[in-house]
């Protein structure tokens, strides 16, 4: 559709801006949403503030939980704002477009009881166990997102000074402290543990080293904290709970 070609450039420009392929990835699929119905003559200027509302109608009609539809209407009328701004759209319709409320549920937290039992989960008799326990005495430290945390590289931490630099949304970066445990465990790991892991692949960045001597993937990290939050038998706790 004429709406999608359209809108390739400002993909493009938010991945260049930092933008994540995940977000990257829903804002087409809102745009593909938006394309098929308007039509696939129809461009952007062809769409009215009336198109917008029946759009609205009709994904709430499919049966799309809410929080979809919040970000699908988000990125259309971020991307009506972009085509305003560089002077390509005369009217904006989205300017006025009502977005949905969204309940934002808050995840259950866990306690200090809690956190204990998950960070002496880990058997650190062996170097697996040293990385899962150095990991989550990471995350819990920092709070820092799933994303942050399997994209670290090993010159991020600075045991000196008890920090580590994350790279976050929109590649910005910050440092974050660590506590007292969190740089113990980080030293026993990059000293003992790491080189184990790595089996001679001295070249290897990542700061969290996987079964195949390469970065620890996002999948990978949940499966860590499952696994550990299984055995300090915790339920339903998530990186994102951290």
């Amino acid at each position: 559709p004429a709406v999608v070609d359209q809108a390739a450039e400002w993909l493009a420009t938010l991945r260049a801006q930092g933008a994540s392929p995940k977000t990257c990835a829903v804002y087409r699929n809102a745009l593909d949403a938006l394309g098929a119905h308007v039509g696939a003559a129809a461009t952007a200027a062809d769409v009215t503030a009336d198109d917008l509302i029946a759009w609205r109608g009709a994904l709430a009609a499919r049966g799309l939980a809410l929080a979809t539809v919040d970000v699908y209407l988000r990125a259309v009328r971020a991307w009506f704002g972009w085509l305003e701004e560089r002077g390509a759209l005369f009217l904006n319709p989205a300017k006025s477009l009502v977005l949905p409320k969204v309940a934002r549920r808050l995840l259950p937290v866990p306690g200090a009881a809690d956190l204990r039992r998950l960070l002496a989960a880990p058997n650190a008799a062996t170097p697996y166990g040293v990385r899962d326990r150095a990991l989550l005495e990471t995350a819990y430290a920092t709070g820092a997102r799933r994303e942050e945390l399997v994209t670290l590289d090993a010159t991020a931490v600075d045991l000196v000074n008890g920090t580590v630099r994350v790279v976050g949304k929109g590649r910005r970066e910050r440092v974050l402290p660590l506590t007292r445990p969190a740089v113990a465990w980080l030293n026993r790991y990059t000293t003992r543990s790491r080189p184990v892991l790595l089996k001679g692949k001295l070249d290897e960045l990542a700061l969290w080293i996987d079964h195949h001597a390469e970065r620890l993937s996002p999948h990978g990290l949940d499966v860590v904290v499952k696994k550990h939050a299984a055995a300090a038998k915790l339920r339903g706790l998530t990186p994102h709970a951290l």
